[in-house]
């Protein structure tokens, strides 16, 4: 055996000693299985992908379940279905959420929840709008009559960027049924969907959170050459606040408030900040939905069904 074979497998011996000798030290325990009792449940809209999603919001369920000394879980929504979301505070499923602007003032009027605070975005702030956005080939222009026959695609039926916005926009031109005006609507479920359906040509019009959009271009050079935004909202809205069930215990509403209000003073309020592309947290006062209150009621939309629907299309 040559000499360098014969270190190459005396090295070998000796990392096998090694591993022998010092075994892996075991993985430690998730932060929540060190306190007691039952789980303090936050839902979480699926503005963006799951792991996205799981990603931004996994540390500042780790950082509440130390601030309040009891679990904190994070539950993934499967919808913006405000429906299924009033059922699951109703059932003791989730004990609060991060509602969107639009879910939110219709949950708020069942009186089932009470809001508390928001974080505020390191780039946008406090608040967020809507955007409308194509790809040049199109033909699409701000102008609502060139979207005549298009392909849309939306978020939900119960998101104000992606659904609210661009049909108050089309209202202000056309009061008929907007199902009429398009060739196909698709609801796809999140912001980053819409953007890709326009992108991979599926759609030819679509809708979305402006912050979601402008990063989706800054961090994918492909899509920022083939979009072109056309029209952003007039108004802004909250961004998406933490509400809790308006029955939990008032000691404990406090006890959450002030957990995200100081969260920028520690330094795992900072990492969990961070994850969510936040500077802090402010507190959410319900008469800042009013200016979107006042067009859902322009629009008649608060006894609109809001039933999913997953792709509506011309027979």
């Amino acid at each position: 055996m040559s000499l360098k074979k014969s270190l190459l497998v005396l090295f070998a011996v000796f990392l096998l000693a090694g591993c022998e000798q010092q075994p892996a030290l075991p993985e430690p325990p998730p932060i929540q299985t060190l306190y007691a009792g039952k789980p303090f449940t936050i839902g979480i809209l699926p503005e963006q992908n799951v792991f996205e999603q799981r990603k931004r919001y996994h540390q500042l369920g780790e950082y509440l379940t130390q601030a309040l000394r009891r679990p904190v879980k994070i539950k993934l929504l499967d919808s913006y279905s405000h429906v299924g979301i009033a059922k699951e505070l109703e059932e003791d499923i989730i004990d609060a959420a991060f509602f969107g602007s639009y879910i939110y003032a219709l949950t708020y009027q069942q009186g089932l929840i009470e809001p508390i605070a928001r974080p505020v975005d390191t780039e946008y702030g406090a608040e967020y709008r809507g955007v409308i956005f194509t790809r040049p080939e199109t033909g699409v222009t701000s102008d609502v009559t060139t979207w005549v026959g298009k392909r849309i695609a939306l978020v939900h039926h119960a998101n104000t960027a992606g659904y609210l916005f661009p049909r108050w926009y089309l209202h202000q031109s056309y009061s008929g049924d907007y199902h009429a005006y398009f060739e196909r609507i698709l609801f796809l479920g999140s912001h980053d969907a819409t953007v890709l359906a326009v992108h991979s040509k599926h759609a030819d019009i679509g809708a979305a959170k402006e912050s979601i959009v402008n990063r989706m271009m800054q961090q994918n050079a492909d899509i920022a050459a083939s979009l072109t935004i056309i029209a952003s909202g007039e108004i802004s809205v909250p961004t998406n606040t933490l509400a809790v069930r308006n029955d939990l215990d008032t000691a404990l509403k406090q006890q959450i408030e002030t957990a995200l209000l100081d969260m920028h003073l520690s330094d795992a309020g900072q990492q969990a900040l961070k994850a969510l592309g936040a500077e802090r947290f402010i507190r959410t006062e319900d008469h800042e939905y009013d200016a979107l209150r006042y067009i859902m009621r322009e629009m008649e939309l608060f006894n609109e069904p809001l039933t999913r629907i997953d792709s509506i299309a011309k027979p």
